[in-house]
């Protein structure tokens, strides 16, 4: 993932996270690469709905 988030923001939302008692899918403690693959996995989750969103629009417009 590339990004503009810093090292230092991703160890901070680690911390945070295991400072509120939020476990992670498995029910571990958050560290900065579970972080960064959470947020890298989201990054392509949005990639792929807004690339669907946009293909289903131009077949839409096929039909209209």
């Amino acid at each position: 993932m590339r990004s503009a988030i810093s090292a230092t923001l991703i160890r901070q939302i680690a911390d945070a996270l295991n400072a509120r008692g939020a476990p992670t899918a498995r029910g571990g403690r958050w560290h900065p690469m579970t972080v960064r693959n959470a947020l890298a996995r989201a990054q392509r989750a949005l990639q792929v709905r807004n690339e669907t969103r946009a293909g289903s629009e131009k077949v839409d417009r096929l039909f209209r």
